[in-house]
């Protein structure tokens, strides 16, 4: 996997690389996830990236702007592009790529962190409003 990083007007830099995806803030805070436990980067409205792994979620202020929804995009294409069809024991295995079976795989994702103890049912039904299933 090749080291790619994306800038976000300063306010935040996301790194990718030696099988980690890390950030670092602003403010001094950075931290980084193992990529196979990375299950979703998503920009939310008010100017925030969610970076979401197995077993926790970092909320990440960034410009609320087009291009740091763009950015976001990109992150999760890359992520998923790297990380394939391939399943994690707890989440069925996708057999075709269509949009379609995407957008179910995140679903799963999302009940599985609320399931366990990740995501509230607020927050969930929030992500889950923005899938287009």
């Amino acid at each position: 996997m090749e080291k790619k990083s994306w800038d976000f007007a300063g306010q935040a830099q996301i790194n990718i690389g030696d099988g980690q995806l890390s950030w670092q803030m602003a403010n001094g805070q950075s931290g980084s996830y193992a990529i196979q436990n990375v299950t979703s980067v998503c920009y939310e409205n008010g100017g925030f990236l969610r970076l979401t792994s197995t077993l926790s979620y970092q909320l990440i202020a960034v410009p609320q702007t087009a291009a740091s929804e763009l950015c976001a995009s990109e992150i999760q294409e890359y992520l998923h592009n790297f990380q394939g069809p391939t399943a994690t024991a707890s989440e069925p295995a996708l057999t075709q790529t269509t949009s379609g079976n995407l957008a179910v795989d995140e679903l799963a994702k999302l009940e599985h962190l609320k399931t366990i103890g990740f995501l509230t049912e607020e927050e969930f039904h929030q992500m889950k409003g923005r899938l287009q299933l």
